[in-house]
């Protein structure tokens, strides 16, 4: 299947959820679409719907605004899972990685304008935690890279 594809098949699933009245899984299905097609914001503008039902007002307003909560952004990328690839992708006896930079949290200070701290929605997050960074050497491989997916054979 593409990628266009998948990101149909979950949309559709997210739908069927959404009309059952099971916000949970719809909210699942919806965001295993976006990664299929991250520039979709119809897909975002389904979720805020969805926070809107459940009362859950500023992430949907978040949504609203394009911005992935980072709640959902936890759940849904976690970036435990992120680095679980990189293990996986070291211990392919065909190929080699070498870290480049550790994982870390880094703290996110307000942006400040006029001299005054700024208190706006999508900066209240106070750290952000980063993966770290990897390279990797993977004879006769193709990498292909969406801005948000990617996808490593050989």
């Amino acid at each position: 299947m593409t990628q266009a594809q998948l990101a149909r098949t979950f949309a559709r699933r997210g739908d069927e959820f959404a009309a059952a009245g099971d916000i949970d899984r719809a909210e699942a299905a919806y965001f295993r679409s976006l990664t299929h097609r991250p520039e979709d914001s119809r897909l975002l503008r389904k979720i805020a719907s969805l926070y809107l039902e459940s009362g859950r007002l500023d992430e949907a307003r978040l949504c609203w605004r394009g911005v992935i909560p980072d709640a959902a952004n936890e759940r849904f990328f976690d970036p435990a899972r992120l680095a679980a690839r990189t293990v996986s992708i070291a211990e392919d006896s065909a190929s080699r990685s070498v870290r480049v930079i550790d994982a870390e949290s880094r703290p996110l200070p307000r942006p400040v304008a006029h001299g005054k701290e700024r208190r706006v929605n999508q900066f209240n997050r106070r750290h952000t935690v980063c993966v770290g960074s990897f390279v990797s050497h993977i004879p006769d491989g193709e990498v292909w890279f969406d801005g948000v997916n990617t996808l490593v054979g050989n």
